[in-house]
């Protein structure tokens, strides 16, 4: 019944029990663990459990009338929260890590790249975005000059970079490179 809604709450965190409850408590509003437990089909006894964690993360509360009834936090408010929080956390993250990953390599990152013109923008892309130093070994001259990478390293040997290439001897285009 509430397969799509239960796979996405589960995608965030919950338990399969905790997913039934939870959308059967925004279902009914206001319920009990008996109601909870008729609609969502997870047993009562669960429910004892399942349900101080959801009032504990804020996406439920209750109300302490005999017996206790429960009810579902508007869905907008709790998950924006949650948006907010899981925002803030992973920008720390993110440049946490970055700094760690940065300070720790003197070859930043891994890429794999696959497609004659994939790699050739992944060059001009290095190539531009050079600061210090360029350090090239060029094999097959002709993809330099068919793809115009050539002309993307003559542009930025005005941006007074140091730059050592290593040519293939055997290129026919040698006195065309440089």
């Amino acid at each position: 019944m509430w397969s799509e809604y239960i796979k996405l709450l589960r995608d965030i965190g919950f338990t399969e029990y905790e997913a039934k409850a939870y959308i059967a408590l925004v279902a009914l509003g206001s319920a009990t663990i008996r109601e909870i437990s008729e609609l969502s089909k997870v047993p009562a006894s669960k429910l004892y459990e399942i349900l101080p964690r959801l009032e504990e993360r804020g996406w439920i509360f209750s109300i302490t009338d005999r017996p206790i009834r429960y009810i579902a936090r508007d869905p907008e408010e709790v998950i924006s929260a949650l948006k907010l929080k899981y925002e803030y956390i992973f920008n720390i993250l993110l440049a946490r890590l970055k700094h760690i990953w940065n300070s720790a390599r003197s070859f930043k990152k891994v890429v794999i790249v696959r497609g004659l013109p994939s790699i050739v923008r992944r060059i001009r892309a290095l190539l531009n975005d050079a600061s210090r130093s360029i350090k090239l070994v060029i094999d097959d001259c002709s993809v330099w000059i068919d793809y115009g990478l050539i002309n993307t390293l003559k542009m930025i040997k005005d941006k007074k970079l140091e730059i050592r290439v290593l040519i293939n001897p055997d290129c026919k285009y040698i006195n065309y490179l440089f």
